[in-house]
């Protein structure tokens, strides 16, 4: 065997002068030879020689690459090109350290197998052999001190292996790992399972390192190749500490709110580059006190999910965060008296539309007739304050008004149980109340669907019939004669007489201070077994045909309006009887606009504003809509989605309003059938509470006075007073003011 490396070569610093072949005294001269598989010596080998990296070294000099863009797209940041290793190579994590090559150590073997090598560098070499790619041979760490290296070819092998990160559990993608052989030029990259292979390797035993820029590295010594072997080689853990999220507050709040974040690991005192993100969008003005803190705020468009921290790309243990985008006073506008304390309560809906069950938000009033103290407000003086809930951006407010006068809920007619019976007013009966009206002279007139009678409650409160009879029909006349089918709606005309939507004859009825019956508009006689009755028809009075008529109103030159519910129209009827549409096309939807080109769904109370135009209760789409007098049709409160809550405008919720009064000031009262209320509404559509809460019983001051089913709802011109059939209460009631 030739000798290794020259006798007078042995240290680094030292060499042979040997002029003769050129050699300087500081190289290393190293000789060694090549066999074959047989142990012949191979000619015509390729040998090179590389710098033989220390591993260990390697790996804890890299640290400053952990800045590298690639190993996590979450980190890519092209506007910015000095984060981006592309273009700052002291950012790269390869760096060319572990690939140093000293010029010169690249030649070939003689007829006897026989090389030389020469070394520039001083520094141990990694001499490898190769015939092909799977005839390879290599000497780790030659150096100075190392007997002359003889390298047998053998066949290569294949390394398979996986990289993980058991500090940084929720790592899932690991592509684009290196792993490699420090001093040789085996390297791969992993897919994103964290997978590798190192192929074509020589026989002999390796330190195999991984380097990722975001996940830091891993090292495993003394993996052993045998020849023409695949080798699995142990899993290469990843030294990156993933940060941990411990405490959210608050753990819920809208746009703009400011979150602190406590936990670990979040890389302020190494400057580490960081962002925080909810539910995938980044995080606004982000604060990192230090490694156990953060602050941010709530970005605007953000939705509910979870927040996470990235600290050179590697995520954070996922947190809940609730993004608010919804807030709702209860009980909302109302009115107060001095000295009266009110207890609110706030639901919050995020942006999900899931309920919050504990909102954090802060209350305040603005003005001073009000005071808060948590959650109870107290009116103190005649005026007026805002109440204002708020988290971050969104907020709700509700405008309290505080008067002296106290309105009372007392009941007028009906014993509380279901029948028919006329006499004193708390002895008679009722059975499914629904329309009413009151005259100018302060009768109140009343009807009841199951019970096809108009039947009066005169001002000693004594309840008699007026027209119709037990039994269903259509047939006009004196009082004891005229038959009705079930009736809905009515209203007081101009002569004093009583207008009634019989729901059940498709018409239109009329009714004399006498009891005398005739028709309006619609059928006159019912219809044959058989005939096809148009539900609807404009026209002539006895050609014209509703469906299911509700509400009504009369205007002083004798006309009426309709609100004609199944057809989804409001109907007006010339003081000559002719039949119009005013508003409506017929098509159940909400849509504002002019006249016929509008939408109604199921109308059911009317009225004429004293300041011009109609008030259309518009009950299947939960709203309150206005025509003006030139007949454009406007949505004033509510939008569609039932519900209560006194808001302003299309903020406003009802349930299944039905019908609706105005007094002089312009005040509209609304019945809230399904949320057992009647509410008030401003002409800009400031929606309160005035009387009743759960479905009960109660009379008395209106802030425990109770109703069930309020349906119809008229003014009494002579008190001022509103007059309302209880439904289910099978009662009248009123309240005074």
């Amino acid at each position: 065997t030739p000798s290794g490396v020259s006798p007078s070569a042995k240290s680094l610093g030292g060499g042979k002068s040997d002029n003769s072949i050129g050699y300087r005294s500081t190289d290393w001269i190293i000789r060694g030879q090549v066999l074959d598989s047989a142990g012949q010596p191979a000619a015509d080998v390729q040998v090179s020689g590389r710098a033989s990296i220390d591993a260990a070294a390697l790996v804890s000099n890299a640290a400053g690459s952990l800045m590298d863009s690639r190993a996590n797209p979450l980190m890519d940041n092209r506007a910015n090109p000095l984060m981006d290793s592309r273009t700052n190579p002291l950012l790269d994590p390869r760096g060319q350290a572990y690939r140093i090559q000293a010029e010169g150590l690249e030649t070939r073997t003689d007829a006897q197998g026989r090389f030389t090598l020469r070394s520039t560098e001083g520094t141990p070499l990694n001499v490898e052999a190769v015939l092909s790619d799977t005839l390879k041979a290599i000497v780790i760490g030659v150096s100075s001190a190392s007997e002359a290296p003889v390298l047998r070819l053998a066949p290569t092998s294949t390394l398979t292996g996986r990289v993980t990160a058991p500090d940084a559990p929720l790592v899932s993608d690991f592509e684009g790992v290196e792993v490699f052989i420090p001093g040789t030029s085996y390297q791969a990259r992993t897919d994103s399972s964290g997978r590798y292979m190192l192929a074509n390797v020589p026989a002999g035993s390796f330190s195999i390192v991984a380097l990722n820029a975001g996940l830091g590295r891993a090292m495993v010594e003394g993996v052993r190749v045998a020849s023409g072997k695949l080798v699995s080689v142990p899993d290469l853990p990843m030294t990156i500490k993933a940060p941990a999220i411990t405490r959210v507050v608050p753990a819920n709040g809208g746009p703009d709110t400011r979150v602190t974040l406590t936990g670990r690991d979040y890389g302020a005192s190494v400057g580490k580059t960081f962002l925080v993100t909810v539910n995938g969008l980044i995080a606004t003005d982000v604060q990192r006190i230090s490694d156990e803190t953060i602050r941010f705020s709530v970005p605007r468009a953000a939705r509910s999910g979870d927040i996470v921290v990235l600290v050179n790309g590697i995520p954070s243990n996922p947190m809940a965060f609730q993004v608010l985008k919804r807030l709702e006073l209860s009980p909302g506008h109302q009115e107060m008296r001095p000295g009266e304390t009110s207890t609110y309560r706030v639901d919050a809906f995020d942006t999900d539309g899931a309920i919050v069950p504990v909102p954090t938000v802060t209350w305040r009033m603005e003005g001073s007739d009000l005071e808060i103290a948590s959650t109870s407000v107290r009116a103190l003086t005649p005026g007026q304050g805002r109440l204002i809930v708020e988290s971050g951006s969104v907020r709700d407010i509700a405008v309290l008004r505080v008067t002296s006068r106290a309105p009372r809920v007392e009941t007028v007619a009906g014993d509380g149980t279901t029948g028919y019976r006329d006499g004193p007013g708390l002895q008679a009966q009722f059975n499914g109340l629904t329309g009413i009206a009151v005259a100018p002279d302060g009768t109140v007139y009343v009807n009841a669907d199951r019970t096809p009678m108009v039947r009066a409650i005169d001002l000693d409160g004594t309840v008699r019939t007026v027209a119709g009879g037990p039994e269903p029909g259509l047939v006009d006349g004196a009082t004891s004669s005229a038959r009705f089918g079930y009736l809905t709606g009515m209203c007081i005309d101009r002569e004093g007489a009583v207008i009634v939507a019989d729901g059940g004859n498709g018409s239109i009825r009329r009714v004399t201070r006498e009891g005398v019956v005739s028709t309006v508009a619609g059928p006159s006689v019912p219809a044959r077994p058989g005939d096809y009755v148009a539900p609807f028809v404009d026209g002539a009075s006895s050609s014209a045909r509703f469906y299911n008529p509700v509400g009504l109103a009369a205007a002083p030159d004798g006309s009426l309006f309709v609100a004609d519910m199944y057809n989804h129209r409001i109907r007006w009827i010339s003081p000559d009887g002719r039949v119009s549409t005013l508003a409506g096309n017929g098509t159940p939807a909400l849509k504002d606009g002019p006249g016929v080109l509008a939408s109604f769904r199921y109308p059911t109370g009317i009225a004429l504003h004293p300041w011009g135009g109609l008030m259309v209760v518009d009950q299947g789409n939960q709203c309150v809509r206005r025509i003006s007098s030139d007949g454009m049709v406007t949505t004033i409160a509510g939008d569609q989605e039932p519900g209560y809550l006194d808001r302003t405008g299309r903020e406003a919720r009802f349930f299944n309003p039905i019908g609706l009064a105005i007094d002089p000031a312009g005040t509209v009262f609304i019945s809230d059938l399904w949320n057992h209320r009647i509410r008030k509404m401003t002409w800009d559509g400031v929606v309160t509470t005035l009387a009743g809460a759960d479905a009960n019983f109660a009379d008395g001051p209106v802030p425990g006075a109770r109703f069930n089913f309020p349906s119809g709802i008229a003014l009494d011109p002579t008190t001022g007073d509103l007059v309302v059939t209880d439904a289910n209460n099978q009662r009248v009631r009123r309240i005074k003011f």
